[in-house]
């Protein structure tokens, strides 16, 4: 255990001596492939069941004139989460680099396809392979990732409502324990020093000296702000993509009313803790959309179109990453 003091823990991490290391790594390597694994089951059940929502929707060809629009939107959802992910794990892994970090979220977005997302913790190990910062130290950000994705599809759903003069979405626990959760983290910064009194005192405690040490890193309004607005840019993103996928086959949606029902589905979806919000999140936009005027069909293939190019076509990335990554920790062990 490092003597001193407890905050410079974050930035004078090494890794483990080899033995140790490769010990860890073979414990990584049978829980990133076991929890891969289900995840692809969840993918092909995922795929299968989006495949038989869309058989009810109305197609258009129109969508195929559309599809590169459609990913450029879908990567651009993505990459302002990847942004938000990197911005806040290098506050307390500043050796990570951009391709390391690319892949280890790409795992990890993967991995959250299993039931109750719980294969997201994993990341963090990918993490500790790569840069050999504990995962109590940066296990920290998912949280912040979790409560400010939540709030996103919030502001974005009241905007739709307040903007088009329609009836507020529902608010469940989920979004309000999301916001207490903020509150709680961006109140960390004026209480930085008292905390950082609170951590040399658990030195009896490395595990959760380590978690306060990095919670202290991410805590605050400045990274919480800018993880915020990464989130608002993929929620921004995601909206413009919806309301191409709805032009397309034909549902006459406002700016407005397009806003809400994406809104009220990554609300719906995120919440309910089932892999990629399946059914759930569809479920919200055709709800929504049928409240609005809307019609059935059209609103099930946009919907479709939408989680396709938001969610499912990366999974397969990401499982790859995944494999991957037990397989780089295999060589390091060896090299």
């Amino acid at each position: 255990m490092q003597a001193g003091d407890g905050r410079s823990t974050a930035l004078t991490v090494t890794p483990s001596p080899v033995p140790a290391r490769a010990t860890n790594l073979a414990r990584v390597r049978v829980l990133v492939r076991s929890v891969t694994a289900i995840a692809s089951v969840a993918l092909v059940v995922g795929i299968v069941l989006t495949w038989r929502l869309g058989g009810t929707g109305a197609w258009s060809a129109t969508l195929l004139h559309r599809l590169p629009w459609l990913f450029l939107f879908g990567t651009g959802s993505q990459g302002s989460r990847f942004l938000r992910w990197h911005l806040l794990v290098i506050r307390r892994a500043p050796m990570l680099l951009v391709r390391d970090s690319v892949r280890i979220y790409l795992s990890g977005f993967a991995l959250e396809m299993t039931p109750g997302r719980v294969g997201a913790f994993l990341k963090f190990s990918l993490l500790r392979q790569t840069t050999g910062v504990p995962e109590a130290e940066t296990v920290g950000v998912l949280p912040v990732e979790a409560a400010t994705e939540v709030l996103s599809f919030l502001l974005v759903a009241v905007a739709g409502a307040v903007v088009g003069g329609y009836r507020l979405p529902s608010i469940g626990w989920g979004v309000v324990i999301a916001v207490v959760v903020l509150l709680g983290v961006a109140l960390i910064g004026p209480v930085r020093r008292h905390l950082a009194g609170r951590i040399r005192l658990t030195e009896r405690f490395p595990v959760v000296q380590a978690f306060l040490a990095g919670l202290l890193s991410v805590g605050g309004p400045q990274p919480l702000l800018i993880a915020l607005l990464c989130s608002l840019a993929a929620r921004t993103c995601e909206v413009l993509l919806f309301g191409i996928a709805a032009a397309a086959v034909g549902l006459q949606l406002t700016p407005a009313g397009t806003t809400l029902a994406w809104g009220a589905s990554g609300l719906a979806g995120g919440l309910s803790l089932l892999p990629g919000g399946v059914g759930v999140a569809e479920g919200a936009i055709v709800a929504t959309v049928l409240a609005l005027g809307g019609r059935t069909a059209p609103a099930l293939a946009a919907a479709v179109v939408s989680r396709i190019m938001t969610i499912w076509l990366w999974v397969p990335f990401g499982l790859g990453c995944a494999v991957a990554s037990t397989r780089r920790g295999r060589e390091d062990r060896t090299g």
